[in-house]
């Protein structure tokens, strides 16, 4: 199964299809949508100039303006501790949607930047009443969009509240592993773009803390990672791992 080209990151510009992207219900609406008013729909969802490796989708305190639809590449979400340090908040990759929690406040709440070159697809929500009133569906679909996210975010914070660090780091890369997989993307052998720095922040360890846990890991015969490449060679040790620790706790 390893050698398969699913499981192979043979590249690191893998893009999604639309119909592997959680904008796919909206995406359904606007393509039936699209024959009356294509000025319309052109003016709400479009298709932003690539994303440059280390700029910012948006900032903290930026008007709320659109949600943001990953096509390829990386990216990551953080905040300012009152220390002046930065809190990584999340890892967001193709197919997955930046600004959403956002929704129902006038800013954005927290600041996305590209961990790589990437391409996104920008929904405008300052026209969306236009389609409010013409598509009854579309108020589901955002209900829909909304409670994704939130089951995501409850995904993603079951990796924070493992107690000790090798788990912590097991979860965190099967959760990664998990969310390529859902997408269609390679979720044995894939490409990670953030640093060790950006996961010790995300996982609330130390910097030496995480290299020692990749080490051990690896030693453990569980994966083998090499610069940004990671290869999990033990997918059910791994999960393992982390069941361990369910039941000990």
């Amino acid at each position: 199964m390893a050698n398969s080209k699913l499981n192979k990151c043979n590249t690191c510009k893998t893009e999604v299809g639309c119909n592997n992207c959680n904008l796919f219900g909206v995406l359904n609406l606007l393509g039936n949508f699209l024959h009356e008013e294509p000025d319309t729909v052109e003016r709400i969802l479009r298709r932003r100039d690539p994303i440059e490796k280390g700029e910012a989708l948006f900032q903290t305190g930026d008007t709320f303006k659109a949600v943001y639809a990953i096509k390829s590449g990386s990216f990551k979400t953080y905040s300012w501790l009152s220390d002046g340090k930065e809190q990584v908040i999340g890892f967001h990759f193709p197919g997955e949607l930046l600004g959403l929690d956002s929704v129902r406040s006038p800013n954005y709440s927290c600041n996305a930047q590209a961990l790589e070159q990437g391409n996104v697809c920008q929904l405008q929500f300052e026209d969306l009443d236009l389609l409010g009133n013409r598509l009854p569906q579309f108020q589901e679909q955002l209900i829909q969009l909304l409670s994704n996210q939130i089951l995501m975010d409850q995904k993603q914070s079951l990796v924070l509240g493992r107690q000790r660090a090798d788990e912590r780091l097991a979860a965190f890369l099967i959760d990664l592993s998990n969310r390529f997989k859902g997408r269609g993307l390679p979720f044995i052998e894939f490409h990670i773009a953030m640093s060790r720095q950006d996961i010790a922040s995300y996982l609330g360890l130390a910097l030496e803390s995480i290299s020692r846990q990749f080490t051990r890991l690896q030693e453990q015969g569980l994966l083998k990672a090499s610069g940004k490449l990671v290869t999990l060679t033990d997918i059910p040790a791994l999960e393992e791992l982390i069941r361990t620790e369910v039941k000990t706790h």
